[in-house]
């Protein structure tokens, strides 16, 4: 801590103040340090301090005693009368005019009670002062306040003078800059105006307007130089971009916009629009690379170019779609003859180097129309394009029914979508049965949209477009994650057997997302169902290409022990092929060759072949599609174990099974 202030027993009585830290040894007080500080030493250094800037600095205490100011003499009186001597002055006892005025103000306001800066301002003589009063506290105990008065003459010393003259300044340079400034206006702003009118006309899309001529001033030459540079600059932008937009920059074909644009300047558009799509151009764009798939687009429009005249407009619209727009009048002879000159060009192969690439086609033709725009006509060569696509014969002529069969479509994807959202798409089950006791050892869930508003939609209408559009992964989880949901339900309701076995059927889709591994194994763990009760279904045409990712997803369905049945078995193209490299549980024999049995020809029917190519693969067989009595003794006599069909059961909700049309006998 601090002590007081006091005044040393001496022949010299200075003023002190002591700094006091108590000792320690192993932690036992032993005693004091006291370090004192002169505080006489503080006067000579404020003294100084005024000398060299005629500020008056005085510090006092909250008694308002001086501590020190900027006198040699001491804070001590040392006066005669006993009540004062050797007490430390008032402020307001200094000898200094300056410092009484200061700190009267200061006792008159209590300044010294507060901890904020202080300032004010004091008259002596007639000339103002100002003044600041600063606290300061030491977290030991001292509490001191600091003074500064100093006359506004000290303060400002020679600034009035000095606004004074740079007024006076600012007045001169003010009237010299402006005699000079109505001297160059008129050389300044003659290319300026002109530059002005020629960004105008630029603006207006006026290229060929006349430039700015260059003034006499630097300056203004400069602008006017950089404005027609960059005027020029622009028109040759403006040139490569038109380019870009109306040709395409890999074929040099028009492009769409380009043949649109091209076609408006036209009165009526009549002839023939052919447009030409590449089937399956991805896979080919995979296969080679994005390099040598740009150089076969560039040997296509080359081959394309070479089949018509130069009177064809002939463009590339899309990555792998180009329009062909012949511009006379054409009878079906003509169309029919144009379009076989078309399909027989892509009929070979397309050499690039060491390679063959052969490239299939699908066209799309809109004749004479009432609509005298290209976009429309495009808009519905599109149309006929998706469905020769769609088509065995890769060609369609487009039908203003075509148009409202795809506005239909789009508005069923949109339901689609909402559809999902609102969980309208909901499980059916289809028993499958032991063909000789009739007992129920599973079902199959087949997704179903209950619709609100328009009821139970058929599988037909909305499956198709659902894979089209990708949609059929979300509704295949969904399906999924009922079925197996309703699954562990029935089972522990005692309203399915232990070992009821479920299928669901997979799509594609689903099958080669990285991601739908975790995605089984949450829906597991989340119906706590047994991986050994749940079979997924895949068609076997949709398997043929034997994707890595296919392939490796459905060996991790093996791992996590659930079952993979292979759907439709027999409609693929390569299936003996492919078929010891798959691994499955089950095959589902289709409901096509079910239907062609006869009991003269059992013996020879498909259905024996593959249950006779299957007995040693230790998988299990089930038959679709029975509906007839006589159906089911074939499929017995056979050996296939498991059916499935009408003969037993409709596909029904899981709130309706039982069912009184399953027929177990």
């Amino acid at each position: 801590m601090w002590s007081s202030i006091y005044a040393n027993a001496d022949e010299r009585q200075e003023i002190t103040l002591s700094a006091l830290t108590p000792m320690f040894q192993n932690d036992e007080f032993t005693g004091v340090i006291v370090t004192d500080i002169k505080i006489n030493t503080f006067n000579a250094f404020l003294n100084q301090l005024q000398t060299n800037t005629n500020a008056a600095v005085y510090i006092f205490d909250q008694a308002e005693r001086l501590v020190a100011h900027p006198s040699k003499s001491s804070v001590v009186s040392w006066g005669t009368r006993d009540s004062k001597k050797g007490e430390r002055l008032l402020a307001v006892e200094s000898g200094n005019p300056i410092i009484q005025a200061s700190a009267k103000y200061v006792k008159t306001h209590q300044i010294y009670q507060t901890q904020a800066i202080t300032k004010f301002e004091s008259d002596i003589n007639g000339e103002r002062y100002f003044n600041f009063v600063t606290p300061y506290k030491d977290p030991h105990g001292l509490t001191w306040y600091i003074g500064v008065s100093i006359s506004e003459s000290d303060l400002l010393g020679n600034l009035p003078e000095a606004q004074r003259n740079s007024w006076l300044l600012g007045v001169i340079v003010s009237v010299v800059g402006l005699t000079i400034g109505l001297v160059a206006f008129n050389r300044i702003t003659t290319p300026i105006t002109s530059t002005a009118a020629a960004a105008k006309h630029l603006a207006l899309g006026n290229w060929d307007n006349p430039m700015p001529k260059p003034g006499h001033i630097h300056e203004t030459s400069m602008l006017v130089y950089a404005f027609n540079e960059m005027a020029n600059n622009l028109k040759a932008s403006f040139k490569a971009l038109r380019t870009q937009l109306v040709y395409d920059s890999l074929t040099g074909l028009y492009s769409r916009e380009g043949l649109i644009e091209s076609c408006e300047s036209r009165s009526k558009l009549t002839g023939c629009l052919y447009l030409i799509g590449i089937n399956k151009f991805r896979d080919i764009n995979d296969s080679v690379g994005h390099y040598r798939a740009d150089k076969l687009l560039v040997i296509i429009s080359e081959r394309i170019k070479a089949l018509f005249d130069d009177q064809a407009m002939i463009a590339r619209i899309a990555g792998d779609e180009f329009a062909i727009y012949l511009t006379d009048d054409q009878d079906a002879e003509a169309i029919s003859l144009n379009t076989s000159r078309i399909l027989q060009s892509f009929s070979s192969p397309f050499s690039m180097g060491a390679d063959n690439i052969a490239v299939s086609i699908s066209v799309g033709i809109v004749t004479d129309i009432e609509e005298n725009n290209m976009t429309v006509w495009l808009r519905n060569g599109s149309i006929a394009l998706s469905n020769a696509k769609r088509d065995h014969t890769h060609i369609s002529h487009y039908s203003p029914e075509m148009a409202d069969v795809t506005l239909k479509r789009t508005q069923l994807q949109s339901k689609i979508r909402q559809a999902i959202d609102l969980n309208e798409f909901v499980p059916f089950y289809q028993p499958i049965v032991e063909l000789k006791t009739g007992r129920i050892v599973g079902a199959e869930a087949l997704a179903r949209w209950i619709s609100p508003i328009d009821g139970l939609i058929s599988p037909l209408d909305f499956i198709p477009i659902a894979e089209e559009s990708g949609l059929i992964g979300d509704i295949g989880k969904a399906i999924l994650q009922q079925a197996c949901q309703d699954t562990a339900q029935g089972i522990s309701e005692g309203k399915w057997g232990e070992d009821f076995n479920l299928h669901v059927n997979l799509s594609v889709n689903q099958l080669s997302q990285p991601d739908f591994i975790p995605t089984l194994k949450q829906i597991l763990k989340e119906t706590k169902i047994e991986p050994s009760r749940l079979t997924l279904e895949i068609t076997e045409s949709r398997i043929v290409d034997n994707d890595p990712v296919i392939v490796h997803n459905m060996q991790s369905i093996r791992d996590l022990g659930v079952y993979i049945a292979i759907d439709d078995f027999g409609t693929g193209y390569s299936s003996l092929a492919y078929l010891h490299k798959l691994p499955f549980n089950c095959l589902k024999i289709d409901r096509t060759f079910v239907n062609k049995l006869e009991a003269d020809t059992l013996d020879t029917s498909i259905v024996a072949a593959i249950i006779n190519m299957t007995q040693s693969m230790n998988v299990s067989l089930v038959a679709e599609g029975v509906e007839t009595t006589s159906q089911s003794d074939m499929l017995i006599q056979l050996g296939c174990p498991l059916g499935q069909g009408f003969l037993y059961s409709r596909p029904v909700p899981y709130e309706e099974w039982p069912t009184d049309l399953v027929n177990m006998n």
